[in-house]
């Protein structure tokens, strides 16, 4: 996200590091990121809302303190568009084209940032792949269970997230020994 920094500058830059951190802690989709607008962020709820999702389901979802923070650090404009995410120009972001415009440069820049071991291991790295660290984050790093992590992602069934995100057992052996030594007293 950082990144975006460097290769947009300090004009679209921010808006741009915003759009990665919001779409990497929230789980959006590429097409609910692009039409989000103000209205639909509850900071005080910490939730936002999806009006325009995937099977024209709308969906409320967990504003984690990173996807907050992320959205508040941008620049609030006050034209007549209400869309959070801009393109350079500053107008909504209406096709894929003018996402990836912006998109293709920082992974590129990230890209060329890696090591070739490191660039072996990960397979792509598109906008989609943030919804996949959203998934890995939700459910191997915070620990939630894989029916909230579907629920946050805007899946129907959570065997997609175990099937996915499998890490959950990662740590397993540790959980096991840490409810083994849970005290019990008798009645």
């Amino acid at each position: 996200a950082d990144l975006a920094l460097d290769v947009h500058g300090p004009e679209h830059g921010p808006v741009l590091r915003s759009h990665i951190l919001f779409a990497a802690y929230v789980g959006s989709r590429e097409m609910e990121s692009r039409a989000l607008e103000w209205s639909w962020v509850d900071f005080a709820r910490s939730e936002v809302s999806f009006k325009v999702a995937k099977f024209r389901k709308p969906r409320t979802v967990l504003l984690l303190d990173e996807a907050a923070e992320a959205l508040r650090s941008m620049p609030r404009r006050t034209d007549e568009h209400p869309q959070v995410f801009r393109t350079v120009r500053g107008l909504p972001i209406r096709g894929r084209s003018a996402h990836y415009w912006a998109w293709n440069p920082v992974r590129a820049a990230f890209w060329s940032g890696l090591d070739e071991r490191r660039r072996s291991a990960i397979v792509d790295l598109d906008w989609h792949s943030l919804r996949h660290f959203c998934g890995w984050y939700f459910y191997v790093h915070m620990g939630f269970s894989d029916e909230l992590t579907a629920y946050q992602l805007g899946h129907s069934d959570a065997k997609l997230i175990r099937d996915l995100y499998g890490h959950g057992k990662a740590d397993a052996l540790e959980r096991l020994k840490r409810g083994s030594r849970v005290e019990v007293r008798p009645i």
